[in-house]
């Protein structure tokens, strides 16, 4: 049997039929005996559903240079 943490961490390959059968199968028998897990899945497709809905934005520039800044300082943070 596995965990609500394995089916947590499975989740998106769960739902993209990634898993293999065994796994698959673990996941579900799982879901059957685990209200708190069919809960999570369910908003999760309703997560992945409704963002899908959403109308593709363009990044705005000073984004992407506070995104730029923020990975340069980290890359320099990780070397001292």
């Amino acid at each position: 049997m596995i965990t609500c943490q394995e089916v947590s961490d499975w989740l998106l390959d769960y739902l993209s039929g990634e898993l293999s059968e065994n796994d698959r199968r673990a996941v579900d028998h799982h879901l059957g005996s685990c209200p708190a897990c069919v809960s999570f899945v369910h908003s999760y497709r309703m997560t992945i559903s409704l963002s899908r809905r959403l109308a593709a934005q363009p990044t705005p520039p000073e984004l992407i240079e506070r995104i730029q800044v923020r990975f340069t300082q980290a890359g320099h943070l990780g070397r001292m």
